[in-house]
């Protein structure tokens, strides 16, 4: 920490800094976890409860946090706080921990002002690091928020919508993944793939439980499966038949998955087959391709003759906007085309 704040390049970028040491698969097993710390804090403590400010990457789970911790008494102050309690959401999963004023240096604590003449440490940039793993923000794209802040990834009668805000750039440099690996207390050696880093949302997805569990004799159609990351989610939960639909290669690695069938095309060659299908009804349909909103939509009212009533859906709507009004458009929109065909979309 003390090379952190002691770097004049970094501390030029980097305005915030979390000190994190556990993660989770939902914000709500997250906030329970600080829930008991400062439970327990609180239980240790002579004094009265201990005053803590809550911080959150990206900005807008802060409010969301707060209000969770203050529901289970925590004692909360944004000036004159003995600790920190932070949750940021890195990688698919939300990470957190509990720091001290004795535990922090100096500047991580929010009082020295920023070199840039910004906001100081404690300000509203989105660029984070944890002791966990390291975070990006969104990319000079004018969003504030990255896929936990903006997402909406909602549940619907018989389907399941997930909305996102990242680009759908799923590559990260050889060098990025080793230091991501070894915060994440890893090897710097284990290798990481597109097709292991796009698998990250589908198990995100998963364990909100947003996803119904597939039967055994369950069909899936990933739309724009290449590099492979959802179809080998899909083959490894148990799907009877995972159709991926991608001109581009499958990389699903040395573990056979013979239940994978795919088709290297596109959904609109792919479609006068599988509709040729005698008694083809998938259970869940799948798009994380890389495209507008409104193409994303649009294929999938092609195929929905191609699902059994009551199929779940599980879709990513990609941020390829340069102003952000131009997305929140975009995507309002899109779910309004998704309303028209299914009930419950929120």
């Amino acid at each position: 920490e003390q090379q952190l704040v002691q770097d004049p390049l970094l501390a030029r970028v980097i305005q915030r800094v979390y000190l994190l040491d556990a993660r989770f698969g939902t914000l709500a097993e997250a906030v329970a976890e600080l829930g008991r710390r400062l439970c327990a804090a609180a239980d240790a403590s002579p004094t009265p409860p201990p005053a803590v400010r809550v911080t959150a990457f990206p900005r807008s789970l802060e409010g969301r946090v707060a209000e969770a911790l203050a529901a289970r008494g925590a004692n909360l102050k944004r000036s004159g706080h003995t600790a920190i309690a932070s949750v940021a959401y890195v990688y698919g999963a939300f990470c957190v921990g509990v720091a001290t004023r004795e535990e922090c240096c100096f500047s991580l604590w929010g009082e020295k002002a920023n070199t840039r003449g910004e906001k100081g440490a404690g300000g509203d940039s989105e660029d984070a690091v944890g002791g966990a793993s390291a975070c990006e923000g969104s990319r000079g794209t004018g969003r504030s928020d990255d896929a936990a802040g903006e997402a909406a990834e909602t549940g619907v009668e018989g389907l399941h919508l997930g909305a996102e805000t990242r680009d759908g750039d799923e590559t990260e440099s050889a060098a990025d993944g080793a230091a991501r690996r070894r915060a994440d207390g890893g090897s710097a050696a284990a290798d990481e793939s597109p097709v292991c880093r796009a698998a990250h949302k589908i198990r995100e997805v998963a364990a909100r439980e947003l996803l119904r569990p597939l039967g055994a004799s369950s069909t899936a159609i990933d739309v724009g499966a290449a590099p492979g990351g959802w179809t080998s989610y899909l083959a490894d939960a148990g799907c009877a038949e995972v159709i991926a639909i991608d001109p581009g290669e499958l990389r699903l690695g040395q573990v056979p998955r013979p239940a994978v069938k795919h088709m290297r095309m596109k959904l609109q060659d792919a479609l006068p087959m599988l509709r040729a299908r005698p008694n083809l009804a998938a259970d869940l349909y799948c798009c994380d391709m890389n495209a507008e909103p409104s193409m994303v939509v649009s294929l999938l009212l092609e195929a929905v003759p191609l699902l059994k009533p009551g199929a779940q859906l599980l879709l990513t709507f990609k941020n390829v906007f340069p102003k952000k009004a131009a997305w929140d458009a975009a995507r309002d929109a899109q779910l309004a085309r998704l309303r028209a065909m299914a009930d419950g979309v929120t």
